[in-house]
C-alpha cells in the first residue's frame, strides 16, 4: 500500500464546534445493545447467502471453530482486518456468553477495496 501525503486544510473561525474526522465521536447509538451472539450469527448466514449464494452449514461461530480447526483470536482478527472494526488489545475470556462489550470497540474506519483508477483516454505519445 501506498502512502500518500495529506495535504493539511484549516478551517477558518477556530473550530470547536463538532466532531468531524478530527474531534471524539460522542453520540453513541444502542443498536449493538440488543445484538445477541445467536442474532449476529443468524444475521451473518443470511449474509452469505444474499451476497455469495453459499450456505453456511454451521449453527454459531464456536461451532464453525471446532469443526474447521479455525482459533477463535484468528476469526476475530479476520473479521476486524474486512470490516474495519478495531478493538483494543487484551486477552479476551472467548468462553464467557458475551467476551466483547461496548468498552472493547476502539474505532471503525472505512475500508478501501480499490486505489487504483483506470484510465480512461488513451495517450499517445510522439517521440520525433
Amino acid at each position: 500500500v501506498a502512502a500518500t501525503k495529506k495535504k493539511s486544510k484549516k478551517k477558518k473561525g477556530g473550530g470547536s464546534g463538532g466532531g468531524g474526522a478530527s474531534g471524539p465521536v460522542t453520540k453513541t447509538t444502542s443498536a449493538g445493545k440488543d445484538l445477541s451472539q445467536g442474532k449476529l450469527w443468524k444475521l451473518l448466514v443470511e449474509d452469505v447467502l444474499q451476497h455469495f449464494l453459499y450456505t453456511l452449514e454451521y449453527n454459531s461461530a464456536t461451532h464453525m471453530c471446532t469443526t474447521c480447526g479455525v482459533s477463535r483470536v484468528s476469526l476475530l482478527r479476520e473479521f476486524c482486518n474486512k470490516t474495519g472494526v478495531q478493538i483494543t488489545l487484551k486477552d479476551y475470556k472467548f468462553s464467557l456468553t458475551a467476551p466483547l462489550n461496548e468498552g472493547d470497540l476502539a474505532c471503525i474506519v472505512p475500508v478501501v477495496k480499490h486505489t487504483d483508477f483506470k484510465v480512461r483516454q488513451n495517450f499517445i505519445c510522439d517521440h520525433n
